[in-house]
């Protein structure tokens, strides 16, 4: 595919309080999970946990 034909993904997670406890947790999973999508999209192959 040319580069200039491409899918933009926004990913929009909010409403969290500033002192909720569990947006650390989750804050770095989205970036993980969007990265395995471009694998699979990418290679059409998926992640295997080790």
């Amino acid at each position: 595919m040319p580069e200039t034909e491409a899918t933009k993904v926004t990913v929009t997670h909010d409403e969290w309080a500033k002192d909720d406890p569990t947006y650390a947790a989750c804050a770095d999973g989205w970036p993980r999970i969007l990265s395995r999508l471009k694998t699979l999209l990418e290679t059409g192959k998926t992640f295997k946990p080790h």
